[in-house]
Formats: structure tokens, sequence, C-alpha cells
């Protein structure tokens, strides 16, 4: 059985085909509802490296993915772990520790040592502590010491204290390059959006055939690229979702397709300049709450 690719428009082998997510996995999209099955596994896999993988692995996505609880393949990611933070009010540093289910348990300390006035703090592991210690000692020209006496000025923290991440914020500076980074997950969110309600027919439509030239561009490793489309992107504070949906504007005949990403982004394009052309069946956005 043939069936055409949607991207690379070739007839293909109903066995050359996977299930391509419209809302990424990723970003929460589960259900039959948010499958679309003619995307070719080539260009789905260019697809999710040239695109998906863009947005999905930009260090503020896995942030929110972390704190929505949203799982990878295996679990809840930590997006912490390449970055040292201060513990409490010491000037210690060191990784933030997370479970499978993300709960944050436990700070590794960076084995390092700290200039406090007259005295030196030694973080060493609990593995050869004393031996951590003395080596130290021996490279800085002191006396070592014996195992009694560096347990002795052992410091243990007692009822340690783990940060909780409750809110993002995202720095102005880098709020342009966040949202122009999500563009063309945008635009083929809504592409393949559009195919699923509105059939075959729409893959000949204009604006579809500039979405599909953006993207098969940016699979071949172009960006510069043309904005295939009009898009209104903006960083927003709604409710924490995730949400595909069309929008009207039937007096001068256009259908917009509207998408809010984990309640921040907030995007509406242009798919569709001679929407008098189709008959729409199925109004159903796809929505998925945290």
């Amino acid at each position: 059985k043939m069936k055409k690719c949607i991207f690379c428009m070739k007839n293909k082998q109903d066995d050359e085909f996977n299930k391509e997510h419209i809302i990424l996995d990723s970003l929460g999209g589960k259900g039959i509802d948010n499958f679309v099955y003619n995307v070719c596994k080539k260009c789905n896999s260019m697809l999710g490296s040239k695109v998906d993988s863009w947005f999905a692995n930009d260090e503020v996505t896995k942030a929110y993915r972390y704190m929505l609880k949203i799982k990878g393949r295996n679990n809840i990611q930590n997006p912490f772990k390449e970055y040292h933070f201060q513990y409490d009010d010491t000037p210690i540093t060191g990784v933030i520790l997370t479970n499978r289910q993300g709960d944050i348990i436990g700070f590794k300390a960076d084995c390092k040592t700290y200039q406090l006035d007259d005295k030196v703090l030694i973080v060493a592991p609990r593995k050869n502590f004393c031996g951590f210690v003395n080596n130290y000692l021996k490279k800085n020209g002191f006396p070592l010491l014996t195992e009694k006496e560096i347990l002795e000025n052992k410091l243990k923290i007692d009822n340690p204290k783990y940060p909780t991440i409750q809110t993002i914020e995202i720095d102005e500076s880098y709020r342009d390059i966040y949202l122009k980074n999500a563009c063309p997950l945008l635009w083929k969110m809504a592409y393949e959006f559009c195919f699923i309600r509105l059939g075959d027919q729409y893959l000949d439509d204009k604006v579809a055939k500039d979405i599909r030239g953006c993207l098969n561009e940016i699979i071949k490793g172009n960006l510069e690229i043309q904005v295939p489309t009009d898009i209104k992107v903006e960083y927003t504070n709604l409710e924490q979702k995730t949400s595909i949906s069309f929008e009207y504007d039937k007096a001068n005949d256009k259908l917009y397709v509207c998408i809010i990403i984990f309640g921040i982004i907030k995007a509406k394009i242009l798919m569709t300049e001679t929407f008098h052309k189709y008959v729409l069946d199925n109004e159903k956005s796809i929505e998925f709450k945290y």
C-alpha cells in the first residue's frame, strides 16, 4: 500500500511511515487525536533532529518540562545537572540531585577549598575524606594531620536544606531568542494540524506549500530562511497548558491556528487565505493541561 508523505511529498510504502506527534511528547502530547500518520520515517527523523530538538532541548524548555513533571522516555529529566548552585548561605557550591520522579533528593557539593578569612574550608568526598584533606595540606606546605585530628574538625550539616522550584522566570534579554527558536516547531505543528483537519486538499494551499518549503530548507541545514506566513508569537503568562486550535476570520476568508505552549508561548499563525475552499468537519482542538 502506498501513501504520500506530507513533507517530502513522495509516495512511499506504508511500512516507511510511522506516527508523528503534532504536540511533541516532550511537551506532554499524547493520545490518538495528537497523531498524524502521513510523515515518512526519514522526514520524521530529520524534523526531530532539526526542528523539534532545537526547541525541546533549550534550557528554558527543559526547566519547564521539569517543573510541570513532563516525563521523558524513562523518567523526569533533571535540567539542573549542568549548573552549580550555592548551598544556602554558605560559600559551598554543587549540583542538585533528583530522582526518576523529578523530586529533589539531595545536593552534591563540589570537592574544593574555600578561603574563609584566616581559615580554609575543605569540601571533600566521603570516600577517602582524610586522604583528600591531607593531600591538600601536603600540596600547600601544611603539616599533615592524623585521622583523629581531621575527624575532630569535620563539619556536619544537620537537617540539610534542598531548594524547591516553584516558578521560572526567563530573562528579558533571552525571551525574543526563545520565541524565535520556537517558530519552526510552531509552523510544523500548525501545518500538521491543518492537514489532519482539512485533509489532502490543504497540501496544495499556497501557505501550506510555503511552510513545507521552509521546513525542508531547515532540514537541509539552511537557517537563512524567509518567514513562510504571518505569525504573531509572544511571551505570556496563561494557564499551564499546551494546546492547538483554530481561529476564523471569515470576513477576510482567513484561517488561523492558535498554539499555546506551557502557558508561556502564545502564537497565532495564518494558515490559509482561501478558507472558503475547505470543509471543516472536525473543529476539535487538542489540549493538554499539566
